[in-house]
């Protein structure tokens, strides 16, 4: 039979490579994007208190409620109204409300003025 020839993997490199990596001048040149958008830099943040009395802890009527009692987290504002209240304006208990998904929830807030 014939014999493989194999001129093998021999040479053709040439020694070490060389992979000398530099730091190239590219990033020292520019500058860093600030964090915040330039329109934004000077305003301050604006943090919403939490110090809103808790649902369930008082009642209050709706008339109050859309007026803007300063206990009332405006959030959950459906949450301070009596239990009656709360029925006739949403057509349902609290409990049931609750059980609801986070949008049909909110159309239903919107729909009755608590949004």
């Amino acid at each position: 039979g014939e014999a493989a020839r194999g001129g093998g993997a021999r040479g053709g490199g040439g020694g070490a490579s060389s992979s000398v990596s530099k730091e190239s001048g590219m990033s020292a040149g520019l500058k860093q994007s600030p964090s915040k958008p330039k329109d934004m830099q000077d305003k301050p943040l604006t943090i919403r208190p939490t110090n809103f009395a808790e649902p369930g802890s008082f009642s209050i009527s709706a008339a109050e409620i859309k007026q803007g009692d300063p206990r009332v987290d405006p959030t959950r504002k459906e949450q301070y109204l009596s239990d009656a209240d709360f029925q006739t304006a949403f057509g349902c208990s609290k409990a049931d409300f609750a059980k609801l998904k986070g949008w049909r929830q909110a159309e239903a807030k919107k729909k009755a003025g608590y949004f």
